[in-house]
C-alpha cells in the first residue's frame, strides 16, 4: 500500500489529498457535491475509497483518479495531492463518447488543483499510448477560472484522434489538440517533463501535439522538458499557445507536426527565455517557432537557442497553394507579429524550400511583421531555395550588434542593418551595411537547457572582429555571463 499525506496549511477551503494505489480505478456511489460545484458534479459520483483524517486535514484515496474526481466536487479548494516516487497510471480508457466527468479517459480539471511529485525522474503520471485506439490525453482543464499546477513529475503517453469508423458506443467524430494536455484555464508547469504526446486535429485550429493552450487560457512553462510530440493536420508540435504562453529555461525538443510550428506555435503573448527549441520540424512554417498573431501582442524571445530545427515540405511550383507558406527551419512569423530577439542564437537549422533561419510573410488581416534582433548570433544554417539565412519577404527584419555568417540579406529580402552588425562569409549582408570580418565561431556540442547554453563561442577572441565591437550591451550575455557596460561582444556570447 502506498500511503503520501500532505499538510497544507492557513488556506481556507482547501484539502490535502494522498494516494494508495497506482493502479487505475474508478468505484463510487451517490454523494452529495459541495454547495456551488461545477455542474458537471452531478454526473459524478462520489469515489467511496476516499477517508478523511480531520488532523491533517487529508483525504486519502485508492487512485489518482478518485482524488481529482474528489477534488473536483467533494472539496471546493485549491486543493494539493502529493505523489511518491511511483509510476501512476491513467489506463481507464474511453468506452463511449468524450467523458468530462473524469470517470474514464483523461483526468478532468474543474477547479483549482496543484499535484506535487517527488522529481521529474522518479514520479510518473502514464496515459494507455501505445497505438489504444480509444487512448485519451492525461489532463484536461476545463474552464477559465480553473488551474492545474504541476510539479517536480513526469506525464507522459497521451493521445486524442478520432476513434475508428464504426466503434461501439462512439456516435460522434471529435479530434481536438492537447495530446497530453489541454487547458482552457490556467497551466502551470515547474519542473515538469511532458513526454511522448500525440493528437489529430483537421476539423479546428486546435494543435499541440503534447499541450494546447486554448485562447481563454494562460500558459507557464518553467524548468521543464516537452519532449517527443507529434501533431496532425494542425499547429504546433509539441506546444501550441492560442492563449497567453510563457517558456522559462525549458528544452521543447523533437516536435512534430504535417503544419506550421514544429516546436512551439503561438497566437497571442509570447515570451521565451533562457531556452532551447530544437531538433523539432514542421512541413510549412517554422520548424522550431511559429509566430502568427491578427492583433498586437507582445512577443519577446531572450537568451535562448534554436538549433537543428528543419522545414521539410517541398513545391517546386508557385501555382502550389503551399508554395509561398513553406519556409523558415527555425522560425516563422506571419500576420501582424511583432517580436523582439534579444542575445539569441541560431545554429545548425535546415529549410528545405527556404529561409534556414527566419521566414517572414504576410498573412490573413491588415498589416505586416516586424522584427528586432539585438545581439543576434546566426552560423551554419541553410536552405534549397531562398536564402540559407533570414528571408523577410514583408514587414521589416532589423538587426543590431549582430554576427551573421549564413548569407541572408540578399533581394527580395528586407533586411535593415540597425548598427555595429558583423557579416562573416555573408557578402549580401555586407551590401547593406554589414561590416565584414572573421567572427572566429565554434560550434559547441553542449546543448544544455538555460543559461548553461553555449552553442557558439568565439575560438580565438584575440582574432575576431566581434570582440569589443558593440558599445550597447545588455546586462548578461546568452549564457548568463556579465557583460562590461562599456563595451561588448557583437552576437549572443560574451567571452569571458
Amino acid at each position: 500500500m502506498i500511503s503520501i499525506a500532505i499538510l497544507l496549511s492557513g488556506v481556507a477551503n482547501a484539502a490535502n489529498y494522498s494516494v494508495r494505489n497506482l493502479t487505475d480505478t474508478y468505484v463510487g456511489a451517490g454523494g452529495t457535491p459541495f454547495g456551488g460545484a461545477p455542474a458537471i458534479c452531478s454526473a459524478v459520483a462520489e469515489p467511496t475509497s476516499c477517508s478523511y483524517d480531520t488532523f491533517t486535514n487529508t483525504y486519502t484515496c485508492d487512485s489518482l483518479r478518485e482524488a481529482v474526481a474528489h477534488s473536483n466536487c467533494y472539496s471546493a479548494g485549491p486543493d494539493v495531492i502529493r505523489l511518491d516516487s511511483y509510476v501512476y497510471s491513467v489506463s481507464r480508457t474511453l468506452t463511449s463518447n468524450w467523458d468530462d466527468t473524469g470517470m474514464t479517459g483523461d483526468l478532468d480539471v474543474w477547479g483549482a488543483l496543484t499535484v506535487v511529485g517527488n522529481g521529474d525522474l522518479n514520479t510518473f503520471i502514464a496515459g494507455a499510448y501505445a497505438g489504444h485506439p480509444f487512448s485519451d490525453r492525461i489532463f484536461e482543464v476545463h474552464t477559465v477560472t480553473s488551474v492545474l499546477a504541476l510539479e517536480d513529475l513526469q506525464v507522459r503517453n497521451g493521445a486524442v484522434r478520432e476513434p475508428p469508423s464504426g466503434s461501439a458506443g462512439f456516435t460522434f467524430s471529435q479530434e481536438t489538440g492537447g495530446g497530453v494536455i489541454r487547458s482552457e484555464g490556467r497551466l502551470e508547469l515547474d519542473r515538469v517533463i511532458v513526454y511522448n504526446g500525440l493528437a489529430k486535429n483537421s476539423i479546428s485550429d486546435e494543435g499541440g501535439g503534447c499541450i494546447y493552450i486554448a485562447a481563454s487560457g494562460q500558459g507557464l512553462v518553467r524548468d521543464s522538458q516537452i519532449d517527443t510530440c507529434d501533431m496532425v493536420e494542425s499547429d504546433g508540435g509539441a506546444i501550441h499557445g492560442a492563449g497567453d504562453l510563457e517558456i522559462i529555461n525549458t528544452l521543447v525538443s523533437t516536435g512534430t507536426t504535417s503544419r506550421n510550428g514544429g516546436g512551439v506555435a503561438a497566437n497571442a503573448n509570447f515570451t521565451l527565455s533562457g531556452s532551447d527549441i530544437g531538433g523539432s520540424d514542421a512541413v510549412h512554417q517554422g520548424g522550431g517557432l511559429y509566430l502568427r498573431t491578427q492583433t498586437l501582442h507582445t512577443v519577446a524571445i531572450s537568451n535562448s537557442s534554436f538549433t537543428e530545427n528543419s522545414q521539410s515540405g517541398y513545391s517546386s511550383s508557385p501555382t502550389n497553394p503551399d508554395y509561398a507558406y513553406y519556409g523558415g527551419a527555425a522560425v516563422s512569423a506571419d500576420g501582424v507579429t511583432v517580436a523582439d530577439f534579444q542575445n539569441v542564437t541560431f545554429g545548425h537549422n535546415i529549410a528545405t524550400q527556404r529561409a534556414g533561419t527566419v521566414y517572414v510573410r504576410a498573412g490573413a488581416g491588415s498589416g505586416s511583421p516586424a522584427l528586432t534582433f539585438d545581439h543576434l548570433t546566426e552560423s551554419l544554417n541553410s536552405a534549397s531555395f531562398g536564402q540559407p539565412g533570414m528571408q523577410c519577404n514583408v514587414g521589416t527584419c532589423v538587426l543590431s550588434e549582430s554576427i551573421v555568417t549564413d548569407d541572408g540579406c540578399g533581394p527580395g529580402t528586407s533586411i535593415v542593418s540597425g548598427s555595429s552588425n558583423l557579416a562573416d562569409t555573408s557578402p549580401s549582408c555586407t551590401s547593406i551595411g554589414f561590416s565584414s570580418g572573421n567572427a572566429q565561431l565554434k560550434g559547441s556540442t553542449d546543448n544544455t537547457v538555460g543559461n548553461s547554453s553555449n552553442w557558439y563561442i568565439i575560438l580565438y577572441p584575440s582574432l575576431s572582429a566581434a570582440v569589443d565591437g558593440s558599445t550597447v550591451c545588455p546586462v548578461d550575455d546568452q549564457g548568463g555571463y556579465t557583460r562590461s557596460t562599456a563595451t561588448c561582444e557583437l552576437g549572443s556570447y560574451e567571452v569571458p
